[in-house]
Formats: C-alpha cells, sequence, structure tokens
C-alpha cells in the first residue's frame, strides 16, 4: 500500500510569471476561397473562430493564415487589405487589428501579384463572454481580390487564450 503526503497542493495558476495556454481553438476551411471586388470588407469563408475565455484577465493570441492570397488589376493599381475584427456577446463587431493596407501592385498594367500570408497578435478582450474574431478583405479600387486555393487550400484563423 502506497502513500502520498504533501505540504501543498496547487493547482495551475498565472501569476504573472508562469503564463500558460488555457485552451486553443481552431476555424478553418478546405478548399474555402474568397473572392471580392469591393471597395467594403466582407468576410473571408472559413476565417471566423469563437473562444470563450475563462478569465477576465486573459490575452487570446490569434493566428491567421491566409494561403495564396492574390491581387489582380485591370487598369489601374490595386491592392488588398485585411483585418480582423471581434465581437463580445454577440454585439457589434470592432476592429481589432489591420492585417494588411496596401498589399499588392502599384502599376497600372493587367497583372496578378500573389503570395500566402499568416499574421498573429495578442489581443485583450477583458471577458468571460463569447469572443467572435474573423477575419475580412476588401479591394483598394474595384479589381478582384481573393484568398484561398481554389483546389485543396486550407485558410484558418487560431485562438489561444493564455492566461494571466
Amino acid at each position: 500500500m502506497s502513500t502520498l503526503r504533501v505540504d501543498n497542493l496547487r493547482g495551475q495558476t498565472a501569476d504573472g510569471t508562469n503564463r500558460y495556454i488555457v485552451q486553443v481553438v481552431n476555424g478553418s476551411s478546405s478548399g474555402a476561397r474568397t473572392q471580392s471586388t469591393s471597395t467594403s470588407y466582407a468576410d473571408i469563408t472559413g476565417m471566423s473562430v469563437t473562444i470563450t475565455p475563462l478569465y477576465s484577465t486573459s490575452k487570446v493570441f490569434i493566428v491567421a493564415n491566409f494561403p495564396d492570397t492574390f491581387v489582380t488589376n485591370t487598369n489601374s493599381a490595386n491592392s488588398l487589405y485585411l483585418k480582423c475584427v471581434r465581437n463580445i456577446d454577440g454585439g457589434s463587431f470592432s476592429d481589432v487589428c489591420l492585417i494588411s493596407d496596401r498589399q499588392g501592385l502599384t502599376t497600372p498594367t493587367a497583372q496578378e501579384f500573389m503570395c500566402s500570408m499568416s499574421y498573429s497578435f495578442l489581443d485583450s478582450p477583458s471577458t468571460t463572454g463569447v469572443c467572435i474574431y474573423k477575419c475580412q478583405l476588401k479591394s483598394f479600387n474595384t479589381n478582384q481580390v481573393n484568398v484561398g486555393q481554389q483546389s485543396a487550400g486550407l485558410v484558418n484563423i487560431t485562438a489561444m487564450e493564455i492566461a494571466q
């Protein structure tokens, strides 16, 4: 027979120096492709994640991956704008991070610009309410912008709660 004796038993805590990841939530869509010619922001398919922080003091670390992001232009320069917005407990969405402004083509000839991008940032929602993060895109001048591969691409956004 075994006996376990302890003087002090302590659970997981974040005491300012011992931070830890509380939870990880991922949102993704395989084969998703979002195209837009709008100069107003539109949601990117598959780029949404919902997380409910356990602690109001936690930070939320967001990582977003944008495969095969490309910009086309016909007779004027064009650029792709990307941003992340957040909604808490069903309220209105508000900007939390401008990811890319003016990523693209600056010459007025017919061409395409393609790249893959990843972006990360640390948010402080200061709540234990439901937080929805999503990424959006828009075109600079109504020429087509795209995020996601045409075939088996995987756009994704990951939210990690980090106890403070």
